[in-house]
């Protein structure tokens, strides 16, 4: 399988092997590096990070942010939160050895999201596309499906990541269906 999915990489320009980081979304959320499996020091941090990926490389609202991830804080402690969780993440990363770019403009925040290789990233890169089944796209299909290997962020139940698991979910069946059409039609 993974030589397919680096034959559609190269194929379609999407980077499926960036050194450095490797995030799994699907099932149990989980960052790795070369020197080993990253440890963040709050479970909120983690789920930051998984937020900042989640938004795909754009960029997203400072109070967005806080409305997601803590939606029962007051403005002040919530902002605390968001600042503290947000240096958590810079310095967990920072201690296996990656720098990753968080980029601020205007209120809003954007994770660089070119470093990494991340199941939730690729999977939404081609299972997103809307062309029809036919011989061309049936392994970019399949490729898709591969990537899903379970709920988007299982066990976390928050808004933010029941929608985005939804989401997951249909776009995975939708090329499940593309694939299916393909290998009847």
């Amino acid at each position: 399988m993974r030589e397919t999915l680096d034959r559609v990489g190269k194929e379609k320009n999407i980077s499926l092997r960036p050194d450095g980081v490797r995030v799994y979304c699907f099932d149990q959320f989980c960052v790795e590096t070369n020197h080993g499996k990253v440890k963040f020091r709050t479970e909120k941090a983690e789920e930051h990070f998984a937020f900042l990926i989640e938004q795909r490389g754009g960029f997203v609202s400072r109070h967005l942010i806080l409305d997601s991830l803590w939606e029962d804080s007051d403005g002040e402690r919530a902002l605390v939160n968001f600042n503290s969780t947000l240096y958590n993440v810079k310095k967990a990363m920072l201690s296996f050895g990656v720098q990753i770019k968080i980029e601020y403009r205007r209120g809003s925040y954007r994770l660089n999201t070119d470093s990494l290789d991340c199941d939730y990233l690729n999977f939404f890169a081609v299972a997103s596309r809307k062309s029809p089944a036919n011989d061309e796209n049936i392994i970019d299909n399949e490729a898709a499906a591969s990537l899903y290997s379970g709920d988007f962020l299982r066990g976390n139940e928050s808004p933010w990541a029941a929608r985005s698991r939804k989401s997951c979910r249909i776009l995975k069946w939708r090329s499940c269906l593309r694939c299916d059409a393909e290998t009847t039609g």
